[in-house]
Order: C-alpha cells, then structure tokens, then sequence
C-alpha cells in the first residue's frame, strides 16, 4: 500500500520548531493551497509536520510567512478525546523520503536554497 500527498501553497505564518520531551526536534507549518472552480477561489489549509534535524534545520533558516513551497508527504489522521468530545487532525506528515522545494522563498539568493529531504536514518516517532 502507499500514500503520498503533494502540495503547492504558501506559509500562512513563520515555521515553528518544537523539541519533544524525548529531545527529537519537529517543524509545524501552516500551508495554503489555492484552487479555482466555476469562477470561484478556494483556499484550503493544510499541516504539514517535518521531523529530524536537518530537515527541520534547513525549514528554520531559509522559510518564513509567504514563502512558496512544495512538499511532499502522507496523511496522517490522530484522534483525540478532551472534555467527553472526540477530535481529529489531519495532518500531511513527513518522512524521510520526503522532500521540500523552496519555489519563491523572499531575500534567498539562488545557490542558498534548493530542495532538501529529511535525514535518512531517522524515523517519525508514531
């Protein structure tokens, strides 16, 4: 079986870096899509959330909100109970041979920036 998502979209707001309690250090963006039907906009948000240290490390120097990406990932739905209610997220989850493409990133020179995957020998925590 597989499962890939691929997005387009640009960053609602700045990356933000979180290290778990286990010391391993993840990136949540917020990324909308734009598509068009019968004359009308339609935006969708997606979370995108990258795990290991140099694709979180490349995802904190060189993004920032508005920048233009490409990622590539795989959906993951949690559930959740709080206060008797049932919640669930979807978010497009990172692995590592998933990558990211840096389409129009503001104040990057060109050899600064390109793509990058997350590393290799690392596993997502769930």
């Amino acid at each position: 079986m597989f499962s890939q998502t691929v997005l387009l979209g640009r960053l609602g707001n700045d990356p933000e870096v979180r290290t778990t309690g286990a010391g391993k250090r993840v990136v949540t963006l917020r990324l909308c899509t734009t598509s068009f039907s019968k004359g009308k906009k339609y935006d969708e948000w997606h979370t995108v959330v990258a795990w290991g240290d140099g694709l979180v490390g490349l995802i904190e120097k060189h993004l920032s909100k508005g920048d233009a990406i490409l990622v590539t990932g795989s959906n993951r739905t949690r559930k959740w109970e709080k206060d008797g209610v049932t919640h669930y997220s979807t978010e497009v989850v990172m692995g590592p041979n998933d990558t990211v493409r840096f389409v129009q990133v503001k104040g990057a020179k060109d050899d600064e920036v390109g793509s990058g995957g997350s590393d290799a020998d690392e596993e997502i925590p769930y």
